[in-house]
């Protein structure tokens, strides 16, 4: 079995605005963590889901939230 590609490997081959959303998500200013979670919940783009799961767990609780809307609005099974 080949090894599990790295998340950031991952996050590297989303389409780059994805890409770019979940970075925001993760890292960006209020303003841009919204909008990124908007973003993201209209694409449902169930490759993001990997790197929204362990923001469930962030420090920061706007992270936290927006990573849950987004994935319930993606409704990916292992997101549930």
């Amino acid at each position: 079995m080949p090894a599990r590609k790295s998340i950031q490997k991952q996050l590297n081959e989303l389409p780059e605005g994805t890409r770019k959303d979940v970075e925001d998500l993760l890292h960006g200013n209020k303003e841009d963590r919204h909008n990124a979670a908007v973003s993201l919940g209209q694409e449902r783009n169930e490759d993001a889901v990997p790197h929204l799961i362990p923001a469930l767990k962030n420090e920061n609780p706007e992270v936290r939230n927006y990573a849950a809307h987004v994935l319930g609005k993606i409704g990916h099974a292992s997101a549930v």
